[in-house]
């Protein structure tokens, strides 16, 4: 499946009502006016017009009238236009919304029609209790079945488009709603228990629905790019100045601009579409992909990924793949790497939702980002034990996903709201404000002269030219391109031009911590044992400590995995077992002879394997192998500040619980009497010196049984654990760090540091 940041295969039993749509709002009393998406950053108020005959030819009949000047005015300002050549009617009624978004800025938005007999689904053309007593339909019904021939020819699913986002017409709602992929009341069991694959039937329907799941970046073509910098207000000004400037014979200034101007616009044309087509490669590979899906009848088919629709069950390849929307696991494990949205390189481990234990909680893509798979991201590996498919059901889809989302805030970008351009902007009104009375006393003075009309015309365009420099578009252009080639020689690029005349008034610089201000990675510097409730010396060399619980809590309490022979996880992770030099081992193909719960293996690289030990069963006499399996991992967890792992060491008659974190949260974990009475005092030793410390605890489990410990939640876990030690780890600062600190400092630049760690390493960092 294929192929960065903003869910298909479902059948339902037939008395199950479900629906695929997120932030559904409260019923609201129908009108010419709605707010869809209230308080939020996507909040839009809508309005409902319809086109009326006698103002369209009114409307005509002034662009005649005006020269063609109204059609430029109604260009910069289409929201004029609507309400000059349509009627305000009741949004059920409506051909065409003006909608505003949070930043006032205006969109004028056609209303698309299909009719039901196209295979609409019967969910999305909202019909009321009423109509389906009447045998219109019910939700039990499939997407072609339950219709009336009389009122299937009414039924028409209604939507428009808008920042590349798609919005329908609920008439149960009396609103439009988003379609952004699964209702946000869809709980995690749900996920698993009702979406089990669509007919190709149903796929192509909803397919009518939602649309492709492309992201495609239109490249517009150098025509339509230059005539929208042409028609920009300044530019139009500037137009009509140079040609006023010839007329008066002001021969040699006007030519000079108008040299300058285009200038300034083949470079904006060839920035601008250099741009986009950047962008549209980068969004071409998700569209061209193929993807196994599973249909409600179990069979497997290849599709385009294009033809993908929230509530797809498809198959993650065994090899990888880009990904091509945004899907939750439902089977298997997955190693993926988002640098392409996130910026970080670790690879990242992605577990099935069924490791989820809130079963009655709704699912969303943000909070439950460690059981999904985002579009864009590279899935490097999937894993499942007997060969079975590794699966996931697709959530969003197109500009929905979080690709696409990353996509759209590039075409899209919030409004700047810098103080300067609000200071440029009042500068040129106020000067225009000053022209204007020049004009006046000007036309005074030349009338009383006696001076011809021609003359008083031009001379009173002349105090408007100067006063408000049409020249000033075309300077900025070329200033700020002039500044973007000396930054990219030092190494600096910039995304945004305009952004770069308000860089000189900058006052405050925020940083992350770690791999920004310190090294991307941390380095294992010692390991403080307790014994008896009291801190040992300091140990600089893991694989010095004696065989014990604490050298299995560093050997397994991680989420790490294998790809192509190499360790790859959390950089902590990394650090923390490599200085145990003990060795990993993961289940291949040979685990179909064991139970399906096989778990990853670690053992000291002096403990014999239990294929040596088969293959030479004299060496069983001498030596017995150490070998620790990781039963269970819970995942690290922000919220909680830990992780957790099950694991069962061969020969063991129980299982053991090892959890790592941070310090203060795991010693609230811990009984009393394990903890040192100076643990605090040796904490902040290591921590006020910079480094990063974590603290790691064990508890025997008992009477456990592999079963259970697939199925228990952690928190029936993580509750009377034994302090076993402190794991020191050293962020060194990057060699740039002090000196570019050093030079904003000098700049009267207020400097921040942003991190999550102990407030002590935090403030050694920082000084």
């Amino acid at each position: 499946m294929c192929h960065n940041m903003n869910l298909r295969s479902g059948s339902f039993g037939s008395s199950t009502e479900y629906h695929l749509l997120q932030n559904v709002n409260k019923p609201a009393k129908a009108g010419t006016r709605a707010v869809i998406n209230e308080g939020t950053d996507d909040e839009l108020e809508c309005w409902g017009h319809r086109w009326h005959a006698g103002k369209v030819a009114i409307y005509y009949l002034l662009c005649l009238l005006s020269l063609g000047s109204l059609v430029l005015i109604m260009y910069w300002k289409p929201e004029w236009k609507l309400r000059l050549t349509q009627t305000p009617c009741h949004l059920s009624r409506a051909n065409t919304v003006l909608l505003k978004d949070v930043y006032d800025r205006y969109q004028v938005s056609h209303v698309h029609r299909v009719a039901a007999h196209e295979g609409i689904p019967v969910e999305f053309l909202n019909i009321t209790e009423v109509e389906k007593e009447n045998g219109y339909g019910s939700a039990s019904d499939s997407a072609n079945d339950g219709f009336d021939d009389k009122y299937a020819s009414k039924a028409v699913f209604r939507y428009f488009m808008i920042y590349n986002y798609r919005y329908y017409w609920s008439k149960t709602k009396n609103t439009f709603l988003p379609l952004w992929g699964l209702d946000p009341s869809t709980s995690c069991a749900q996920l698993v228990e009702n979406y089990t694959g669509y007919s190709d039937e149903e796929q192509k329907n909803r397919l009518k629905v939602f649309g492709d799941n492309t992201v495609e970046v239109e490249v517009p073509s150098p025509l339509k790019i230059l005539v929208d910098e042409v028609l920009n207000p300044f530019y139009v000004f500037q137009l009509l100045s140079t040609i006023f400037w010839f007329v008066d014979e002001y021969t040699p200034y006007a030519v000079w601009i108008a040299i300058i101007s285009t200038g300034s616009l083949l470079v904006s044309l060839y920035e601008t579409r250099k741009q986009r087509k950047v962008l549209h490669d980068m969004a071409l590979s998700s569209n061209t992909a193929e993807v196994t899906v599973i249909r409600n009848t179990g069979e497997r088919e290849v599709v385009w990924a294009s033809m993908l629709v929230p509530g797809d069950v498809i198959v993650m390849p065994i090899r990888g793949c880009h990904m091509c929307c945004d899907a939750v696991l439902t089977a298997g494990n997955c190693i993926v790497n988002e640098s392409v949205l996130t910026g970080e390189s670790t690879p990242v481990t992605k577990n099935p939702i069924t490791a989820h234990h809130e079963d009655d909680e709704p699912y969303n893509p943000d909070v439950h980002r460690r059981f999904t798979v985002f579009a864009g991201s590279e899935v490097i590996q999937t894993r499942y034990y007997e060969n079975m498919d590794v699966t996931a059901i697709v959530v969003r889809t197109g500009f929905s996903t979080l690709k696409g989302e990353l996509l759209n805030s590039i075409l899209f970008p919030k409004p700047m709201d810098f103080k300067f351009y609000q200071d440029a902007f009042k500068f040129v009104l106020a000067m225009a404000v000053i022209a204007m009375f020049g004009m006046v006393y000007g036309i005074y003075a030349q009338i009383i002269d006696g001076q011809q009309v021609e003359e008083v015309i031009l001379r009173a365009i002349d105090i408007i030219t100067i006063a408000v420099p049409p020249s000033l578009p075309a300077a900025m252009t070329v200033g700020t391109i002039y500044a973007q080639s000396r930054l990219k020689k030092e190494g600096i690029f910039c995304i945004s031009p305009p952004r770069i005349n308000v860089s000189g008034k900058l006052k405050l610089f925020c940083f992350d911590k770690t791999g920004t201000l310190t090294e991307e990675g941390l380095d294992f510097w010692g390991v403080v044992p307790v014994l008896e409730s009291h801190f040992q010396n300091v140990v600089t060399a893991a694989d010095m400590l004696p065989r014990g619980l604490l050298l299995s809590a560093m050997a397994t309490c991680h989420s790490l995995t294998e790809v192509e022979g190499q360790i790859v996880g959390e950089p902590l992770d990394v650090q923390m077992f490599c200085a145990t030099k003990w060795i990993l081992e993961e289940p291949g193909q040979d685990t179909v002879d064991y139970d399906t719960l096989v778990p990853t293996v670690v053992r000291p690289p002096d403990s014999p394997t239990a294929a040596q030990l088969a293959a030479d069963s004299e060496l069983l006499l001498f030596q017995v192998p150490h070998e620790v399996g990781i039963v269970r991992q819970f995942p690290f967890s922000s919220n909680l500040q830990l992780m957790s792992v099950i694991t069962r060491t061969l020969g063991s008659s129980h299982m053991d619980l090892f959890t790592k974190g941070a310090p203060e949260r795991v010693i609230a974990l811990c009984v009393d009497k394990s903890v040192p009475d100076n643990f605090l005092d040796v904490l902040e030793q290591y921590t006020v010196r910079g480094f990063r410390v974590i603290a790691l605890a064990h508890k025997k489990l008992k009477k456990l049984p592999w079963h259970q410990a697939q199925r228990i939640k952690r928190n029936q876990l993580e509750f009377e654990l034994t302090f076993l030690g402190l794991l020191v780890m050293q962020n060194t600062l990057k060699p740039a760090t002090a000196p570019v600190i050093s030079e904003l400092k000098k700049a009267n630049i207020r400097l921040v540091m942003v991190t999550g760690d102990n407030m002590q390493t935090a403030i050694s960092v920082a000084r």
